[in-house]
């Protein structure tokens, strides 16, 4: 091991005695770096194969540090000009061709990265989103009044700047986040904790330094960062570095938000709210519980996605409430037929208690489904055209080539009857239960 070691200190003395010239520079010194580079990790790679599990794996890594500068090396040296040309001096050009293409490579990534933060809201608006009435109102004072008008958010009435949602999934805390930034004509940035991983080391570091530059840029803006537990849980000894780095970078970039004067805003939203570090609670000082959607709720998400009439309907911009979205069971601009009377819409809204904005897109889906399952024949309970060797009958086949979509049935009760036996709720008791207690001892009560 300390030969090797030593092999490695020779190598890096040739290779910081070959950057130190400017003339003459033919790439010997690089060359006689990488050979000792080379022989460094063959003698830790021979260690390493003698050695117990743990150690092999640290040496191992030791091997890889010493194989990558050995070709960078190689490729300075593959780099420099002939024998008797000139080199210009170290700083001059801003480093050796690797480093460059590397610093290239890196701040290309970054650049893409963050034009996929960007993202267009479209029109979703507080009036998108079925029930949470008293939720839209406290986000409207806290988050949409002071974006708007920041001259009368001074002092004491100064905006905060991180806002968290928290609540069972499918409840519409990305539609609630895309809201306010509408609301406000914000620019709006989406991302998650994947967005900040990279092979680069102190990459992750600097996307999250450019997200927020970006965004104080574009102020007023709106960056919203989903499954937020995943980025910022709770910190532990046992992490590695990157993580905690990872982790210290975000919390200063908050910290900066709350001191800072221009219009940004970050929204988190997360199903897990117990697991955020206690640092990451104390910057995102309004927190707000978005539950599941209530009965008012339920029957607006509902009707959103089968209109209350005998005839196709354009698809409406409401019922995304507590969540789910009304994109589900639509398709090419119109809703499917429907002859559901106000008793019949009852009991849906009665029977699906429980059932996020999700689980409710998906029950109206799977109700949808079963006029198209009648015209091929299947009924109501089977799947549609499968046979006993698994391929679509080609009988099947040709009566949905052949139907027309105003001859199928409409959408009625027993539809909901078959839904109900294929959708279950996704959220268990014990995680409202969490949630619950979450709330009360540290939710912004609304």
């Amino acid at each position: 091991m300390k030969e090797s070691i030593a092999t490695a200190a020779e190598a890096l003395r040739f290779q910081n005695a070959s950057e130190r010239v400017s003339a003459d520079e033919s790439g010997q010194a690089l060359d006689a770096a990488s050979q000792l580079y080379r022989q460094a990790a063959g003698a830790v790679a021979e260690l390493a194969a003698q050695s117990d599990y743990r150690t092999g794996l640290v040496l191992s890594q030791v091997q890889s540090i010493f194989a990558q500068a050995a070709r960078q090396c190689e490729e300075a040296a593959a780099a420099a000009p002939a024998a008797g040309g000139r080199r210009p001096p170290r700083g001059a050009g801003g480093g050796s061709a690797q480093q460059d293409a590397g610093g290239g490579q890196q701040d290309e990534a970054i650049a893409q990265t963050l034009a996929g933060f960007a993202s267009d809201v479209g029109r979703t608006t507080f009036a998108s989103i079925a029930g949470l009435d008293k939720v839209k109102q406290r986000l409207a004072e806290i988050c949409v009044w002071p974006l708007l008008r920041p001259e009368l958010f001074v002092g004491a009435r100064a905006a905060c700047r991180g806002l968290l949602l928290f609540g069972p999934p499918g409840t519409g805390k990305t539609m609630i986040g895309r809201a306010i930034a509408s609301e406000c004509s914000c620019a709006f940035f989406a991302c998650s904790a994947s967005s900040f991983t990279s092979k680069w080391m102190g990459e992750g570091e600097k996307l999250i330094r450019a997200l927020f530059a970006q965004a104080a840029e574009q102020a007023p803006s709106v960056v919203f960062v989903d499954e937020l537990d995943a980025l910022l849980s709770r910190r532990a000894s046992s992490e590695d570095d990157a993580t905690l780095r990872l982790k210290a970078e975000f919390l200063c970039q908050l910290d900066g938000l709350k001191s800072g004067a221009d219009r940004t805003l970050l929204v988190g939203a997360t199903n897990r709210p117990q697991e955020l570090d206690e640092a990451a609670r104390r910057r995102l000082a309004v927190r707000i519980y978005v539950p599941l959607p209530d009965d008012s709720a339920r029957e607006a998400i509902v009707a959103s996605l089968l209109p209350p009439n005998s005839e196709p309907a354009a698809q409406s911009q409401g019922g995304g409430g507590g969540g789910g979205g009304a994109g589900g069971a639509g398709g090419n601009g119109e809703q499917p037929a429907s002859s559901l009377s106000a008793a019949d819409r009852a009991s849906i809204v009665q029977r699906s208690a429980g059932f996020s904005g999700s689980d409710i897109s998906q029950l109206v889906h799977e109700a949808s489904m079963q006029p198209i399952r009648r015209i091929v024949g299947k009924g109501q309970a089977s799947a549609p055209g499968i046979t006993g060797g698994g391929l679509v009958s080609e009988d099947s086949t040709n009566k949905l080539l052949a139907v027309e979509a105003a001859a199928l049935e409409h959408v009625i009760l027993a539809d909901f009857d078959a839904a109900f036996e294929q959708v279950r709720p996704s959220v268990a008791a014990s995680e409202l239960a969490e949630l619950t207690a979450f709330n009360e001892r540290f939710g912004s009560h609304v």
